[in-house]
């Protein structure tokens, strides 16, 4: 798992936006779309409902972003 791709989700998460994510990351929506693919396929998982509007985690998203808060917390 890249950091770059994590990085990715958190953006977008924080922006419910692949537009606004890249432009914060300095970076195409085109760019985080692959590294949100590139995630999901690693963890063979749907991380984001893209049906809905603004983008929303799924259930294994969630548990994704919870189990990496509780790590960031035991450091």
């Amino acid at each position: 798992m890249r950091i770059d791709d994590i990085d990715a989700l958190l953006a977008t998460v924080q922006f419910s936006s692949l537009n606004q994510a890249a432009d914060y990351l300095g970076i195409t929506q085109s760019a985080i779309t692959r590294r949100l693919q590139r995630l999901e396929q690693e963890l063979n998982v749907t991380l984001l409902a893209r049906q809905t509007r603004p983008l929303t985690l799924t259930a294994a998203g969630r548990a994704l972003l919870d189990d990496a808060s509780a790590t960031e917390q035991r450091k």
